[in-house]
Protein backbone atom coordinates (compact mmCIF):
# COMPACT_ATOMS: atom_id res chain seq x y z
CA UNK A 1 0.00 0.00 0.00
CA UNK A 2 1.41 3.42 -1.02
CA UNK A 3 -0.70 5.73 1.12
CA UNK A 4 0.29 9.39 0.72
CA UNK A 5 -0.08 12.56 2.74
CA UNK A 6 0.29 16.22 1.86
CA UNK A 7 2.72 18.44 3.76
CA UNK A 8 2.06 22.17 3.85
CA UNK A 9 4.95 24.50 4.66
CA UNK A 10 5.25 28.27 4.88
CA UNK A 11 8.53 29.97 4.07
CA UNK A 12 9.88 31.74 7.14
CA UNK A 13 11.39 34.43 4.91
CA UNK A 14 8.70 35.39 2.37
CA UNK A 15 5.64 33.58 3.80
CA UNK A 16 4.88 31.75 0.53
CA UNK A 17 3.21 28.39 1.06
CA UNK A 18 4.17 25.13 -0.58
CA UNK A 19 2.42 21.76 -0.79
CA UNK A 20 4.24 18.44 -1.13
CA UNK A 21 2.82 14.91 -1.39
CA UNK A 22 4.95 12.14 0.13
CA UNK A 23 4.43 8.52 1.09
CA UNK A 24 3.24 8.03 4.67
CA UNK A 25 5.83 5.25 5.13
CA UNK A 26 8.65 7.64 4.12
CA UNK A 27 7.38 10.31 6.51
CA UNK A 28 7.25 7.75 9.32
CA UNK A 29 10.83 6.65 8.54
CA UNK A 30 12.02 10.29 8.76
CA UNK A 31 10.07 10.90 11.98
CA UNK A 32 11.72 7.79 13.44
CA UNK A 33 15.15 9.34 12.89
CA UNK A 34 16.21 8.52 9.33
CA UNK A 35 18.18 11.19 7.51
CA UNK A 36 15.94 13.26 5.27
CA UNK A 37 17.86 12.25 2.12
CA UNK A 38 17.41 8.57 3.02
CA UNK A 39 13.69 8.88 3.74
CA UNK A 40 12.96 11.00 0.65
CA UNK A 41 15.60 10.20 -1.99
CA UNK A 42 13.16 11.15 -4.76
CA UNK A 43 12.92 14.78 -3.60
CA UNK A 44 15.23 17.51 -4.80
CA UNK A 45 17.65 18.87 -2.14
CA UNK A 46 15.84 22.23 -2.23
CA UNK A 47 12.53 20.49 -1.45
CA UNK A 48 14.01 18.57 1.46
CA UNK A 49 15.55 21.80 2.78
CA UNK A 50 12.24 23.69 2.60
CA UNK A 51 9.81 21.06 3.88
CA UNK A 52 11.95 19.18 6.41
CA UNK A 53 14.78 21.45 7.52
CA UNK A 54 14.96 25.24 7.27
CA UNK A 55 11.45 26.15 6.05
CA UNK A 56 13.08 28.51 3.55
CA UNK A 57 11.61 28.17 0.04
CA UNK A 58 13.63 27.56 -3.11
CA UNK A 59 13.39 31.19 -4.30
CA UNK A 60 14.69 32.48 -0.96
CA UNK A 61 17.40 29.78 -0.97
CA UNK A 62 18.50 31.06 -4.39
CA UNK A 63 18.72 34.58 -2.95
CA UNK A 64 20.80 33.34 -0.05
CA UNK A 65 23.29 31.28 -2.01
CA UNK A 66 23.60 33.50 -5.10
CA UNK A 67 24.52 36.55 -3.05
CA UNK A 68 27.66 38.45 -3.87
CA UNK A 69 27.16 41.49 -1.63
CA UNK A 70 29.42 42.05 1.34
CA UNK A 71 29.03 43.40 4.85
CA UNK A 72 31.42 43.80 7.72
CA UNK A 73 31.68 40.72 9.88
CA UNK A 74 29.82 40.80 13.20
CA UNK A 75 30.20 38.75 16.35
CA UNK A 76 27.09 37.07 17.73
CA UNK A 77 26.65 39.90 20.24
CA UNK A 78 26.95 42.56 17.52
CA UNK A 79 24.52 40.72 15.26
CA UNK A 80 21.91 40.37 18.04
CA UNK A 81 21.94 44.14 18.56
CA UNK A 82 20.78 44.65 14.97
CA UNK A 83 18.76 41.50 14.15
CA UNK A 84 16.22 39.09 15.59
CA UNK A 85 17.09 35.48 14.71
CA UNK A 86 14.29 33.56 12.95
CA UNK A 87 16.17 30.32 12.25
CA UNK A 88 19.32 28.67 11.00
CA UNK A 89 20.25 26.69 7.90
CA UNK A 90 23.58 25.33 6.74
CA UNK A 91 25.87 28.37 6.57
CA UNK A 92 23.15 30.99 6.89
CA UNK A 93 20.85 32.52 9.49
CA UNK A 94 17.33 33.83 8.81
CA UNK A 95 16.87 37.18 10.53
CA UNK A 96 14.64 40.21 10.85
CA UNK A 97 16.32 43.61 11.07
CA UNK A 98 15.21 45.38 14.26
CA UNK A 99 15.43 48.91 12.81
CA UNK A 100 12.82 48.44 10.07
CA UNK A 101 11.44 44.88 10.33
CA UNK A 102 12.96 43.78 7.02
CA UNK A 103 13.51 40.01 6.79
CA UNK A 104 16.61 38.57 5.26
CA UNK A 105 19.52 36.23 5.74
CA UNK A 106 23.05 36.50 7.07
CA UNK A 107 25.87 34.19 6.10
CA UNK A 108 28.01 32.94 8.94
CA UNK A 109 31.24 31.12 9.67
CA UNK A 110 31.38 28.59 12.50
CA UNK A 111 34.86 28.89 13.99
CA UNK A 112 35.19 31.63 14.99
CA UNK A 113 31.51 32.57 14.70
CA UNK A 114 31.00 35.66 12.53
CA UNK A 115 27.91 36.88 10.69
CA UNK A 116 28.05 38.87 7.45
CA UNK A 117 26.45 39.47 4.04
CA UNK A 118 22.89 40.55 4.97
CA UNK A 119 20.54 39.93 2.05
CA UNK A 120 16.95 41.13 2.00
CA UNK A 121 14.44 38.49 1.02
Amino acid sequence: MNETTTIIAECRMCSDQGFLTVRVSDLAMWQAGAMVQEAFPYLMPEQREFYFQSRICEDCQDTIFDSESTMDKMTTEQMLLQFEVLGFGYGYCAVQRKSDGVKGVLSFDHHPRFYYNFQEV
